[in-house]
């Protein structure tokens, strides 16, 4: 069997969390829903999503301060943001922090599949160069300590 993605859906519609955990539930993804970016913050601090789905319009995200609450709480998790349609607020939210960005009047099953699947490609790609970037640090250490043991 497949491992589950852990995704962490911020979404107070309803009808959107029932099409979205209904499209998801299906492929390989495991989802925490809560309807404001505070409960979400409070399952950050005991749970470790892969990713979060976030509805920039939820009660308490504020704008963008959402994102950055998110963020602070768990650096580089991956978010994709919905949005009602795009505008300055998508912009500022993709500057913010957001990986990628999702219609919610507009989208279809396999795109935020899709979507999901990118940016945690994106983010083990980030995990990857940093990890590369410490082996040549240490490296690079193992090198000059070799040179003063020696000299």
């Amino acid at each position: 069997m497949e491992n589950l993605h852990e995704v962490l859906l911020i979404e107070s519609d309803p009808a959107i969390t029932r099409v979205i955990t209904q499209t998801l539930n299906q492929k390989r993804f495991n989802i925490a829903i809560f309807n404001t970016v505070q409960l979400a913050l409070e399952n950050l601090r005991v749970s470790a999503p892969n990713i979060v789905v976030l509805d920039l319009s939820v009660s308490d995200c504020h704008q963008v301060k959402g994102i950055h609450s998110i963020l602070a709480s768990v650096p580089n998790l991956p978010i994709i943001v919905l949005t009602g349609e795009e505008d300055d607020l998508t912009a500022e939210a993709l500057k913010a922090g957001a990986k990628d960005y999702l219609f919610k009047n507009h989208f279809l099953a396999g795109v935020l599949e899709m979507r999901i699947l990118r940016a945690l490609g994106h983010s083990r790609e980030s995990i990857e160069e940093e990890l590369d970037r410490c082996k040549k640090s240490i490296a690079y250490l193992d090198g000059h300590i070799d040179e003063t043991s020696q000299g």
